[in-house]
């Protein structure tokens, strides 16, 4: 049996699926279950590694490669819709040449009993 989780804000008993979902979903500040204060850590590190003058350009050049790689993402579903596109046309096309090959054939035995 699952283990149930209450959770506290709404009093639902939410399994741990369904718990992380809707963090997700009421708290999108909350990305890769990381809390605040870890969130807070980690930006004082990078703060105190980088100072204050890199930091707005790290965070540029991290932005320009996350939408760099969500740019390279989206086309490769493109590609991969495109091309289950093509597979399903090529498919719908190979049963319409079946089906008349099938009945020029019906045609061809009937004009030779004749």
């Amino acid at each position: 049996m699952k283990k149930k989780k209450l959770n506290k804000r709404n009093g639902f008993i939410l399994n741990r699926a369904a718990h992380r979902a809707a963090l997700l979903y009421f708290c999108p500040m909350q990305f890769l279950f990381i809390s605040g204060g870890e969130l807070t850590v980690v930006l004082l590190v990078a703060l105190f590694v980088l100072g204050p003058k890199r930091i707005p350009e790290v965070a540029r050049g991290l932005a320009k490669a996350i939408k760099t790689v969500r740019n390279a993402s989206n086309e490769i579903k493109r590609e991969i819709a495109d091309a289950a596109e093509k597979d399903s046309a090529i498919s719908e096309l190979k049963t319409t040449v079946q089906d008349a090959k099938t009945t020029l054939n019906e045609v061809v035995d009937a004009v030779k009993r004749e």
